[in-house]
């Protein structure tokens, strides 16, 4: 069965935020205008470029629902985090 994900409007309203962000690995920032106080997810990483350069964005659900981001350079030999490949197997759907 071929089933469709859609983000919520605050779940895309927050990618662009982290999309647009301003790199900078040496401070954390916050972010309060979403409230994660109720969130299951506590950690979870982000994967960006900014001029040719990649970078991981690590964003950490605080007590008071805020969200802290942090974010480190991927150096050239190690990898980003990927998302695993879906795996098929004989008779589902192709999407």
């Amino acid at each position: 069965m071929l089933t469709i994900f859609r983000c919520s409007p605050m779940e895309i309203a927050l990618l662009n935020k982290l999309n647009n962000l301003p790199v900078s690995p040496r401070k954390k920032q916050r972010i309060r205008q979403f409230d994660f106080s109720n969130a299951a997810i506590l950690c979870w990483y982000h994967g960006i470029s900014r001029k040719g350069r990649r970078y991981s964005l690590q964003c950490d659900v605080r007590e008071d629902g805020e969200l802290e981001v942090s974010c480190r350079p991927v150096l050239n030999g190690s990898r980003s985090f990927r998302m695993p490949k879906t795996k098929h197997f004989p008779g589902q759907l192709r999407s």
